[in-house]
């Protein structure tokens, strides 16, 4: 019996000081310089909702992705929370001495930047994205060309189907059929 109270005792004084761990890293949590209305705020921000193609529900009023791959999401409910997934990539892109092209960072560029320039004082540390960068130095874009090649006159649907941007090189001589082009 003696035994057994020595095992409580000492289950019970783990139990303490990992829950005083717990609370010690929440205070020195990196958002303590965000306040959680601020975050509330990016959350429902038009374009952290068009960052992660959140559409409003005609008759139940939330937001709901419209992207169905679970990679595409850090948070377990991020298709349906734009909050969760906000904090959830807040996380992720804190995280530091990743190896090259494997931090969140380089998975989700455009969600980083946005949140980088929107929370400054957050203090971001990038991380190396050699794949992202030569792609990005590659494509070399300084123009959008719009390109509508064909319609036909009773499918008025081929003319959505056919359109797309074109990105142009800042060098006139570049060939454009050689361009960079994106569609939907």
């Amino acid at each position: 019996m003696g035994h057994q109270l020595k095992l409580i005792w000492f289950a019970a004084l783990l139990a303490m000081f990992s829950s005083s761990f717990v609370l010690a890293d929440s205070d020195t949590s990196p958002f303590k310089a965000v306040p959680a209305d601020e975050l509330r705020d990016l959350a429902l921000h038009q374009q952290w909702l068009h960052l992660l193609h959140y559409r409003q529900h005609p008759y139940t009023f939330r937001f709901i992705s419209q992207n169905d791959s679970p990679e595409f999401f850090l948070a377990e409910k991020g298709k349906t929370n734009a909050h969760e997934e906000l904090v959830a990539d807040l996380s992720a892109f804190l995280l530091t001495d990743q190896a090259d092209n494997a931090s969140a960072q380089c998975r989700f560029p455009a969600r980083y930047h946005w949140l980088k320039h929107r929370l400054p004082q957050v203090g971001f540390v990038d991380q190396p994205c050699s794949e992202f960068d030569e792609w990005r130095d590659e494509l070399n874009a300084h123009r959008l060309t719009l390109i509508f090649p064909a319609s036909h006159i009773n499918s008025p649907s081929s003319m959505y189907g056919h359109t797309l941007v074109r990105m142009d090189r800042e060098d006139q001589s570049s060939s454009k059929l050689l361009a960079y082009s994106v569609n939907f």
